[in-house]
C-alpha cells in the first residue's frame, strides 16, 4: 500500500479558516489598539490645552490686579479723560474709576461713546450695563465659551508671549460673530471683562440713584443693583470691589475662565 503526504482538502479548508480567522482577530487588535492611541492622544492635547488655558486666565488676572495698582491707562488714547477728576490726563484708571463711583463705565453696548451718558463712563472699557442684559454674571451665569467675544461689551485683549511678554489692546466695537484672532481674540493669552461687584455676586451701580429711594446716607459712594435681574438694590457704603473675568485662549480658542475680584 502507497502513502500520501499530501493533505486533503478538508484540512487545507480548516488551515485557511484558522487563517483567516487569526487574521480578522490580528486587524481587530491592531484597529483597537490604534484608536485607543488616538483617544489618549487627543485625551492629552485637550488636558494640556485646558492647563495652558487657566494659566494664562490666571496671568490675566494677576496682570489686571498689578496693572490697576500701578495705575495702567488701557482705554487711552482711543477714548477721551473722564470729566472727574479734573486731572485725569495726569493719573491713570485706578485713580479715575474711584474719583466718580457714580459712574463707573459704559450702561450700554455701543461703539459710540460720545453725547450719551448709557455709552460713557470713567473707564470705557468697564462694563455698568443692566444685570439683566448680561451675557456674563454671576451667579447665575452659564456663557457659551465659542465666540464669546462677540457677546461682551468693551474688553481687554492680552497677547501673552511665550517668554511671557504682555500685549494689550481694546477690540474696536461691534465685535463680529466670528472674531478676528490676534484683534478680537487672543491668539495665546487671555480675554478680560471688569464690572463691579464682591466675592458673592456681581453688581450695577446706578448712575440716576432710581434703584435707591430717598436721598443717599452721608456716607453713601453708589446705588447698587444685585441679583441676576437687578430688582434688589441699596447704598454703598464703601466702594465696590473690581470683578475681572479672564477667558484665557490657546491657539485662537477659549478654555478656562476665571472670575475674580481684583480690587
Amino acid at each position: 500500500m502507497q502513502l500520501s503526504s499530501q493533505p486533503d482538502d478538508r484540512q487545507q479548508g480548516f488551515v485557511l479558516v484558522v487563517s483567516l480567522i487569526m487574521m480578522a482577530l490580528l486587524t481587530l487588535l491592531s484597529l483597537g489598539l490604534y484608536s485607543q492611541s488616538q483617544v489618549d492622544q487627543q485625551a492629552s492635547v485637550a488636558v494640556r490645552t485646558s492647563t495652558e488655558g487657566y494659566y494664562y486666565a490666571e496671568t490675566a488676572i494677576n496682570y489686571m490686579a498689578w496693572s490697576f495698582r500701578n495705575d495702567a491707562e488701557f482705554d487711552a488714547p482711543a477714548f477721551p479723560e473722564p470729566a472727574i477728576p479734573a486731572n485725569a490726563a495726569a493719573v491713570g484708571d485706578k485713580t479715575e474709576l474711584f474719583a466718580d463711583l457714580w459712574s463707573p463705565g459704559p450702561t450700554a453696548f455701543s461703539s459710540d461713546n460720545a453725547g450719551s451718558a448709557s455709552t460713557s463712563g470713567q473707564l470705557m472699557y468697564f462694563d455698568n450695563s443692566p444685570l439683566s442684559s448680561r451675557f456674563l454674571i454671576w451667579p447665575g451665569a452659564n456663557p457659551v465659551m465659542y465666540h464669546i467675544s462677540a457677546h461682551l461689551p468693551r474688553y481687554i485683549v492680552l497677547n501673552i508671549a511665550s517668554d511671557g511678554q504682555v500685549t494689550t489692546s481694546i477690540p474696536p466695537l461691534p465685535h463680529p460673530a466670528s472674531p478676528v484672532v490676534g484683534v478680537d481674540v487672543p491668539r495665546n493669552g487671555a480675554v478680560v471683562w471688569l464690572t463691579a461687584g464682591d466675592q458673592s455676586e456681581d453688581v450695577e451701580l446706578d448712575p440716576t440713584q432710581s434703584a435707591c429711594s430717598g436721598s443717599p446716607p452721608a456716607n453713601a459712594v453708589a446705588c447698587r443693583s444685585s441679583g441676576a435681574s437687578g430688582t434688589s438694590a441699596g447704598w454703598l457704603s464703601s466702594p465696590y470691589g473690581v470683578v475681572a473675568y479672564a477667558i484665557g485662549y490657546v491657539n485662537g480658542r477659549p478654555s478656562q475662565m476665571i472670575r475674580a475680584v481684583i480690587m
